[in-house]
């Protein structure tokens, strides 16, 4: 029987980690359907301000829709300042592996990841992405050792 895996180490919740977690998680979505309901925010502010009632609660779906279109079109920048506006960023983690699952513990961040809750994990050029029901988190390669990348290929093949 072979001995029990346990990896342990620290790292930070800075800048660059979170750009690597939105680049390597996010899905990109080209074409017009993003914006989707951007655009349904604009024709209904229009048949607000058609009809004879107040025209500034037209003019707040018209605003509401430009703030919509802009999320989608700075869709990276807005998820990035929204992370690092968060009291967890630019603090350090505890990252644990082992045979039971997967531990990320901090004065902000407490999650616990079991590898029965994992569906699936995919292979990242610079990390592994966890999907866990509807939900996905990343784990990224340079806070692991061989051997910790090793044992996560290994929950792939199994």
């Amino acid at each position: 029987m072979s001995e029990p895996f346990h990896y342990q180490t620290e790292f930070v919740l800075d800048r660059s980690h979170y750009e690597e977690c939105f680049d390597e998680s996010a899905k990109p979505q080209p074409g017009w359907r993003p914006y989707a309901k951007a655009m349904g925010f604009v024709v209904f502010g229009f048949v607000l301000i058609a009809m004879p009632i107040e025209d500034v609660i037209g003019y707040l779906f018209i605003g509401l829709a430009a703030v919509e279109g802009l999320s989608v079109k700075f869709r990276r920048p807005w998820w990035l300042w929204r992370q690092l506006m968060s009291k967890a960023a630019n603090h350090s983690v505890n990252f644990e592996l082992d045979d039971d699952g997967i531990r990320i513990s901090s004065d902000y961040v407490n999650q616990s990841i079991r590898w029965q809750q994992i569906d699936s994990i995919d292979a990242t050029d610079r990390g592994y992405l966890l999907n866990i029901g509807k939900g996905r988190s990343y784990v990224s390669r340079r806070v692991l050792n061989d051997e910790a990348n090793a044992f996560i290929c290994g929950k792939i093949k199994s």
